[in-house]
C-alpha cells in the first residue's frame, strides 16, 4: 500500500475536521420545526435555510412512510440531493458567528445521534491523523519491533 503525502494526509484531516464541525453546528438545530426559534433568528438567509432544512427533513420522513410515491419531488434521488444542498446552505449560514451564538443561547437539546456521529467523526480523524502522520521510518520500526516480539513467542 502507498503511503499518502504530507500535502494528501492534511487534506484528509480537513475534510474530518470539516464534516465534525458540519455535525456539531447541526446538531444545534431542533429536529422538529420551532417557531420560537424562527422568531429570535434576524438574518433571513439562516432563517430561510432553517425552514427549509426542515421542510426537506419532513419530505424524507413522508418518503419512509410511503416509498413508492411516483411525485418528482419525493424520489429518493431527489429527496437525498435536496437534503445535502440544504445542509450546506444551513451550514454556511450557521458558521457566522452571531448566528451559532444565537442557536446555541436557546439551550435547546442537541440530537444524541449527531453527537454520536460527531464523536466517532472525532475518534477516527484522531486515529487517521496519527496514522497518516507516522512517517515510514517509524511504520518500518513499528513493524520490526512486532516482528521481534511475535518470534520471541
Amino acid at each position: 500500500m502507498h503511503k499518502l503525502t504530507n500535502l494528501e494526509a492534511q487534506r484528509v484531516i480537513a475534510v474530518l475536521e470539516d464534516a465534525v464541525e458540519r455535525i456539531g453546528l447541526l446538531s444545534h438545530i431542533p429536529l422538529k420545526p420551532d417557531l420560537d426559534l424562527l422568531s429570535r433568528i434576524d438574518d433571513l438567509g439562516l432563517k430561510d435555510a432553517t425552514k427549509q432544512q426542515w421542510q426537506v427533513e419532513e419530505r424524507h420522513r413522508l418518503l419512509e412512510r410511503c416509498p413508492y410515491d411516483d411525485g418528482k419531488d419525493t424520489k429518493p434521488e431527489s429527496v437525498s440531493s435536496q437534503m445535502t444542498s440544504t445542509i450546506r446552505n444551513l451550514c454556511r449560514n450557521l458558521k457566522k458567528d452571531e448566528n451559532i451564538s444565537l442557536v446555541k443561547a436557546r439551550n435547546l437539546p442537541t440530537s444524541s445521534t449527531l453527537l454520536v456521529h460527531q464523536q466517532c467523526l472525532n475518534s477516527l480523524m484522531q486515529i487517521m491523523f496519527r496514522q497518516l502522520s507516522t512517517t515510514v521510518e517509524e511504520e518500518t520500526a513499528n513493524s520490526n519491533m512486532m516482528q521481534e516480539l511475535t518470534e520471541k513467542e
